[in-house]
């Protein structure tokens, strides 16, 4: 069996999109494929990763070779379609460091992208969501020697993993973590004994998980080690945190105010209890006044001014002394003046605010830099500094203040919990003095003080209260620890080397002993800290696990701290849940990756390389949660909830995909929580019994749901149907418990004497064993005996609620058959006793149900020991005791909190067999043959068809799902836009899964369609059974195998038309082609774009069929479709042209001199492709028998009939030109163009005999493909762009049809065209002709050329040179010098035109100018010019000129089809050799993304600038495919 393999894209940035809450989660040794898009400026990507377990170094500025010298650096290679892949295993457990660069030059810095983390989990790890995790305290296990006994006693109940909070040496402080030497065992508990007896121990037990907590914050404050010398800097002190030096003087006054109180000596408050708020008020008045307002905090926030100004007169190269010496500035209301500036400079460079008495000071350098300016002299005066330092010190006298204020609340607030709510009233005294409040501060035995540790709610976790400058230890707003000593790493190991060794050897000792560690407050380590000791204890212990305590209050900040330190699990509980929904939504927050949903939908894929390489998409998930139905460190859920809550949450988090974790005590219903400070009773060993009791008769429940006040009686077997048995009406239910012998009956309802059941219902009542619990224990060892049986055959889960109080979790097997339901009623209220429950499939076992009868009884106080608290949980498997089974729904009659019940299901047979073979379908490559039959058309129909083409083709609409919106397509590929972005986070809720989970109506839709378009074909007999299966399998199933279903048809379709080696790109493009290859009734050819060109007149245009011709029918093989456009165009001849607008050839428009030439060359690429001349000599039947409008209708009348063949009309176009084009277009005026002046309907081209350059048009037309017309008030019957004379690509165009006739002598019959004057001009010379002319008319050379007579400029028109023209002979002569994209097409259609050296700079210049770094199509004029603008809008009702209605849709908007020539130019200027895969796929990097984003899987017909989405594009355009294919393939 293949592995398989994943894939990752990063973005040019190195960002994983959307991970900003989650993070990517991989298995150890898996191996991942990076990918991302090509950098245009063809830098080559490196991924940087860390070695081993090393640090990351900084990296800014630093060349690739310099970072290669700390890092490990994998280069990427280029794919088939051009961009970057590289393969990287992790082969290290933990938070795997990935960086994406991009290299320059050697000696060049490298371009760094953003930083990424993955977490690697060790293989191990999904075993561990078989267990429950069990939190023991250390002391009361009791000794040492006690700890195999008690462990075992656990063992034998099913736990297979035990957590310890901390079991290090304690100090003074009772609490456990209140560690006082971190790589010492509590000697209370483990006396002599050493980490090998521990390590020996656990050695005991080897199929059983051990954690402890490790805390790298704090210490205790009677730590020993703090005092050496070496640990100066591991604590908080006035050394090196000088802030602190008022809050310390704070602290110690209400200490020595504490003992005083306590010993009496207040003669104004002259006891040591404070019994009630008057007391309180008075002990605050005297602290605050007599204590706190007498030590000078202000002084801390105050500048010592003359020192400050004496200190700026000594530094000042000159300064003026007095404000009357100061120059009067100008009242300029829009530039500060001086004086303002240095206000605002001594607010900003003010420092040490807080350091000391009179001790705030100014950052000198920057204040006086700015003095010392010459332009400054005599605008500041010393007097003038003087009052604003007043100013700010009267400011900061403010802010001192308001943190005297916030101390004093503060304090308030900490004797009003201390002594009034804890009813703890007396005050003592003690050396510490924190016998009133807690100390902030410590004082070391070496008399330091240093802060203690604590917590402040809402504070960004990000963020360190001690070293930041918001003075929290001075304003008294941490909830402090006054036993802890809050300990100082820095921002680096040389901060506090001691520290981070000590600890280092703290967290080795303990990874290496313990499966797991619990990193406890891991929001309030600092990340530096956190991630660096999580790297040494897996340098330890590669497969060590990390749990972490995280409450940052965000997913976004979870996320940080997740990847930065590589935690593997998040701790949470469900205590705060208030009702089943609240639990509904964290059970299914918890369970991490939701890919394991029941009817979770396919994982995305990416295709690389050639069609069998397939790589799963890794999409970024919450962290994975460690759930506890009780921690050890909060509240008990019996006292939050009560006694029946607890055996619910722990069958939930039983059932749920998460690691579960308990609190020894919880089974034994222990009513209070223990506590991890002054607990030290020892857990009682009893061996739990059970008294179990074979019930022979069972208790049965009846019910029948009908209307009010019914009589309905329920006959059966047990009496030979003798007696009706009356049924209790509740309303519209009615409800009967009857006691039932074992054995098997069948029975029906009577309502009103009258039957309701056709056929009888089947009851089997067999023996019911009932068991009797008085503890939780024997429960739960059933409880963990399902866990493993869900997690080895039971993948698959689903969350839900029924109203409030009601919980189910139902897990399903791999092959979705069987189902196990937990049904539990948790304390959150009273159940609806009547509620119904449908359930997945028919009941075929009760594992078992378990409920608690009304009774609890808690022991007696024992001060030695932890006695059980005993209760009453019945437990048996009748399951119709409660409830009434009617076709796979429980209808309850009875319903106690509680209730738990177990139950396993089994879809119905026929279900099995639809998914057994749906999955034999959807995987099956046999059937590719049925979709290599379809033709264009066919294949269209199956994929594509928008609205308009739905409506003509089968007069319906497209499918609209209810609140999201309606499909771009009517076929396979309008649903699989919405699959694949419920997919992305496989979003079950999404609005086309809930449509499909609720009814048919969607693949009804699409199976319709088909059945009666391609009914005649066997992929139809395909579609309608694979469609008939999936309607036949359960519905919550339906939305995964309709995304499999969509893939299935679409990938196929793409695998039909392409072959293996295909790059995915290009495979996406050739499929995008035939969207435009429908048929229709109102027309059968190509539309130029979706969806604003898809039927009747507006569908099909020459223009755009024939510069598409060659990508889209070419391409793909498309001959005969080919052929048909040629012959379909062909028939429209007129005037010598090929029409523009189609109109199925009843009303084609002439105003178009391009589209004759793009004919022309479509015939000799068809010629090209096909291999045959054969089609010169097809006949086609002409529709227009006269360019003569009356003519023509005269000869239609007498029903003459005109046939040219191909090479006739063709000869036709080229003579026409020759001698001439003039005529006024047909109907002009308002019915054919209401915005057209009158000039504008005359049509003038000719042969320029001085150039050989077909020149005409007029200002009032625009006939190239630059056609916008003025349609609004102010620029009406004005074109935007009208480029008359001789356009540049035309010229070009000219060229290649002149090469190609010249070239197909043998085949094509003519060899000239007869000028005006008589005389034959061979297309030979034709073409030389151009060649001769081109460049000293269109090209624009320097102003100091020494040829530069010989070129033809009018200088004051030129804005760029070295570059080619846009038009030449037109009548507005500045509209030739204007750089457009034009020059580009040229050069990719006639290269031989052009002087390579001067194609490369005018595309380069072309680069620089018209190109943007998010554009996927070219400006359509330079920035430069004064009717440029970027953006078009055709809804504009403004009175601009140059935006009105649209008017700059040439004038600036990206087009994408000239991008494609932008590319064949510079292939055919650099040469193919020259220009290598990189750099050439670094040019369509933004239209793989775009194309690949696109819900019309197409490419759009232009952009605003940069690549920016305009709503008025087509979004499918044909030609922008087109000619994006093309230039691939003349790559390739």
């Amino acid at each position: 069996m293949q592995q398989d393999r994943f894939f990752l894209e990063l973005n040019q940035k190195g960002e994983i999109e959307g991970s900003h809450d989650k993070a990517i989660y991989v298995h150890q040794h898996q191996i991942v494929r990076i990918f991302v898009r090509n950098r245009k400026q063809g830098y080559h990507p490196y991924m940087i990763m860390q070695k081993g377990y090393k640090r990351v170094h900084e990296m800014d500025n630093l060349t690739l070779k310099q970072i290669q010298q700390n890092h490990e650096v994998k280069g990427f290679t280029l794919d088939s379609s051009g961009d970057w892949k590289v393969d990287i295993e992790f082969a290290l457990t933990g938070a795997a460091y990935l960086r994406l660069c991009w290299f320059v030059a050697q000696d060049k810095p490298v371009v760094l992208g953003e930083e990424n983390h993955i977490i690697v989990q060790p293989n191990h790890v999904e075993k561990l969501q078989e267990i429950t995790i069990q939190t023991l305290l250390p002391y009361c296990l009791g000794k040492f020697e006690d700890y195999e006994k008690q462990i075992r006693s656990q063992v034998d109940l099913g736990y297979e993993a035990f957590h310890f909070p901390p079991i290090q040496q304690l100090g003074q402080s009772p609490s456990l973590y209140a560690i006082a030497d971190q790589q010492k065992l509590n000697t209370d508990i483990f006396g002599n004994h050493t980490y090998d007896d521990l390590k020996q121990l656990f050695a005991k037990f080897p199929n059983t998980y051990f954690f402890i907590d490790i805390l790298l914050n704090h210490t205790a404050f009677d730590s020993n080690w703090l005092v050496q010398p070496e640990f100066e800097n591991a604590t908080y002190n006035v050394k090196n945190s000088p802030h602190l030096e008022a809050a310390i003087k704070l602290d110690c006054a209400i200490a020595e105010f504490s003992n005083k109180l306590g010993s009496g000596l207040l003669t104004q408050y002259p006891r040591n209890t404070i019994y009630n708020d008057d007391d309180l008020n008075q002990v605050m008045s005297i602290l605050e006044h007599e204590y706190i307002r007498k030590l000078n905090i202000h002084g801390y926030f105050q500048f010592n001014i003359n020192a400050v100004i004496n200190e700026i007169h000594t530094r000042c190269n000159k300064i003026v002394r007095n404000k009357s010496e100061q120059l009067e500035e100008n009242q300029n209301i829009f530039i500060k003046s001086a004086s303002e500036v240095m206000l605002q400079l001594i607010g900003k460079e003010t420092i040490l605010k807080g350091y000391k008495e009179y001790g705030v000071s100014l950052n000198y350098d920057v204040i006086i830099e700015f003095l010392n300016k010459e332009e400054n002299y005599k605008k500041v005066s010393l007097e003038y500094i003087q009052e604003l330092l007043q100013y700010y010190n009267n400011q900061y006298w403010n802010e001192a203040e308001s943190y005297i204020r916030e101390a004093v609340n503060s304090t308030r607030g900490q004797i009003t919990w201390w002594k009034l709510t804890l009813k703890n009233p007396f005050v003592e005294v003690n050396d510490k003095g924190d016998s009133l409040v807690p100390r902030y501060f410590t004082k070391l035995s070496n008399g330091k003080y240093v802060a203690n540790n604590g917590w402040i709610q809402g504070f960004d976790p990000l963020n360190n209260f001690a070293e930041n400058q918001e003075h929290h230890y001075l304003r008294r707003t941490i909830v402090i620890w006054g036993d802890l000593v809050k300990l100082r790493y820095g921002q680096k190991k040389q901060d506090s080397p001691a520290l981070w060794k000590y600890m280092k050897k703290y967290v080795q000792l303990m990874s290496k002993l313990f499966a797991g560690l619990r990193l406890d407050n891991a929001h309030s380590t600092p990340m530096i800290v956190g991630e660096y000791m999580m790297r040494q204890a897996r340098k330890a212990n590669p497969n060590i696990l990390v749990f972490a305590e995280l409450f940052t209050g965000s997913p976004e900040k979870d996320s940080i701290f997740t990847k930065t330190m590589g935690i593997n699990c998040l701790v949470r509980e469900t205590n705060r849940c208030h009702d089943a929904g609240h639990l509904n939504r964290e059970l299914h927050y918890y369970s991490g990756d939701g890919r394991m949903s029941i009817g979770s939908l396919p994982k995305l894929q990416e295709q690389f390389e050639s069609i069998n390489e397939t790589f799963t998409i890794l999409q970024p998930q919450y962290s994975p949660a460690l759930i506890y139905e009780q921690s050890h460190d909060n509240e008990s859920l019996l006292s939050t909830h009560g006694y029946k809550h607890q055996l619910p949450i722990a069958a939930l988090i039983t059932f749920s995909s998460c690691m579960g974790g308990t609190v020894r005590g919880y089974d034994c219903f222990l009513p209070n929580r223990l506590s991890v400070v002054d607990e030290r009773r020892i857990y009682n060993i009893v061996a739990p019994t059970e008294n179990v009791v074979i019930e022979r008769q069972s208790i049965i429940a009846f019910r029948y749901d009908s209307l009010p006040n019914q009589f309905v009686e329920v006959f059966g077997s047990w009496d030979n149907w003798q007696n009706g048995l009356v049924l209790n009406g509740h309303h519209n239910i009615y409800t009967l418990n009857f006691k039932l012998n074992e054995g098997q009956y069948e029975y029906k309802y009577k309502v009103n004497s009258n039957w309701v059941d056709q056929i009888n219902r089947k009851l089997i009542v067999e023996p019911n064993p009932t068991k009797l619990h008085t503890t939780m224990e024997l429960v739960r060892l059933k409880l963990h005996q399902i866990k493993k049986e869900l997690n080895q055959q039971f993948p698959f889960i689903f969350c839900q609620n029924q109203g409030d109080t009601i919980q189910m979790i139902t897990r399903e097997t791999k092959d979705k058959c069987r189902s196990k339901v937990l049904i539990t009623v948790p304390s959150f209220g009273i159940p609806n006793t009547f509620s119904s429950i449908k359930l997945p499939g028919q009941i075929i076992k009760v594992d078992a149900i378990f409920f608690h009868e009304d009774f609890i009884q808690h022991p007696q106080q024992n001060n030695q020991i932890l006695e059980a608290s005993q209760v009453r949980i019945i437990q048996h498997q009748n399951i119709r005791e409660f409830a009434e089974i009617q076709d796979n729904e429980l209808k309850f009659i009875k319903l106690p909190s509680s209730f738990t019940a177990i139950i396993e299901c089994q879809i119905a047979p026929q279900q099995q067999k639809n998914l057994q073979q749906l999955d034999i379908i959807l995987n099956d490559i046999s059937q590719q043959q049925l979709f290599k039959t379809l033709n264009s058309s066919q294949l269209n129909y199956l994929l594509f068809m928008s609205e308009p083409e739905e409506r003509d083709k089968n007069n319906t609409g497209l499918y609209f799902i209810p609140n999201y919106r309606q499909l771009i397509y009517a076929g396979f590929a309008g649903p699989r836009s919405a699959t694949r972005e419920a997919q992305t986070i496989n979003n079950l809720a999404h609005p086309i899964c809930e449509n499909l989970r609720n009814g048919n109506w969607l693949l009804d839709y699409l199976n319709d369609r088909v059945q009666k378009q391609l009914g005649q074909l066997e992929i139809s007999k395909l579609i309608n059974t694979i469609t008939q299966q999936i309607k036949d399998i359960p519905r919550y199933h339906i939305p995964s195998y309709f995304c499999k279903f969509v893939d299935y048809i679409y990938n196929n379709c793409m695998l039909s038309i392409t072959n293996l080696q295909t790059s995915q790109f290009k495979r996406e493009l050739k499929l995008a082609s035939y969207q435009f290859i429908a048929e229709l009734p109102s027309s059968k050819q190509m539309s130029a774009g979706l969806p604003h060109f898809t039927t009747g007149w507006a569908r099909s245009w020459g223009r755009d069929t024939f510069i598409s011709f060659k990508g889209i029918y070419l391409e793909n093989g498309l001959l005969a479709e080919a052929k048909d456009a040629l012959i379909t165009f062909g028939s429209c001849l007129r005037h010598g042209l090929i029409p523009n607008l189609l109109d199925s050839g009843h009303n084609p428009r002439y105003n178009c001199r391009d589209a004759c030439w793009w004919y022309i060359k479509a015939v000799k690429d068809y010629i090209q492709y096909s291999g045959k001349t054969d089609i010169l000599n097809e006949e086609v039947q002409m529709i227009f028998l006269d360019d003569d409008m009356d003519k023509h209708y005269q000869l239609k009348s007498q029903g003459i009939i005109i046939k040219k063949t191909i090479a006739e009309i063709i000869q036709k176009i080229f003579q026409s030109h020759a001698t001439g084009i003039k005529y006024r277009e047909w109907r002009a005026g308002n019915q054919i163009d209401n915005c057209m002046q009158s000039e504008g309907f005359n049509i003038q081209l000719c042969l320029d005999e001085q150039t050989g350059f077909i020149v005409g048009g007029n200002w009032l037309n625009c006939l190239t493909w630059m056609d916008k017309m003025g349609s609004s008030d102010v620029n009406r019957g004005i074109p935007a762009t009208s480029r008359d004379g001789a356009p540049i690509e035309l010229t070009a165009l000219l060229k290649v049809c002149l090469d190609f006739v010249s070239h197909a002598q043998n085949h094509y019959p003519y060899d000239g065209v007869i000028c005006p004057n008589g005389k034959k001009l061979l297309f030979k010379e034709w073409s030389h002709f151009l060649l001769v002319n081109f460049e000293k008319y269109y090209y624009i050379p320097k102003q100091h050329d020494p040829n530069y007579q010989d070129y033809h400029i009018v200088e004051k028109h030129v804005r760029h040179r070295q570059i080619y023209k846009d038009l030449v002979k037109s009548s507005k002569p500045r509209n030739e010098y204007q750089l457009r994209c034009n020059a580009s097409i040229a050069i990719g259609l006639a290269p031989e035109l052009f002087n390579k050296e001067k194609a490369m700079f005018h595309l380069a210049t072309v680069e620089a100018c018209l190109l943007r770094e998010n554009s996927i199509g070219i400006k359509t004029l330079d920035p430069a010019a004064s009717e440029y603008v970027h953006f078009y809008d055709n809804n504009d009702q403004s009175h601009i000129f140059n935006v009105s209605h649209g008017f700059s849709y040439h004038n600036g908007p990206e087009w994408v089809w000239v991008y494609g020539y932008f590319i064949k130019a510079l292939i055919a200027i650099h040469g193919k050799e020259h220009i290598n895969r990189q750099l050439f796929y670094s040019y369509l990097s933004n239209h793989k993304i775009t194309l690949h984003q696109n819900e019309w899987y197409s490419l759009p017909e232009m952009t605003n600038g940069n690549g920016e989405y305009n709503i008025f594009s087509c979004r499918a355009q044909a030609w922008s495919i087109a000619c994006i294919l093309e230039a691939i393939s003349e790559y390739e």
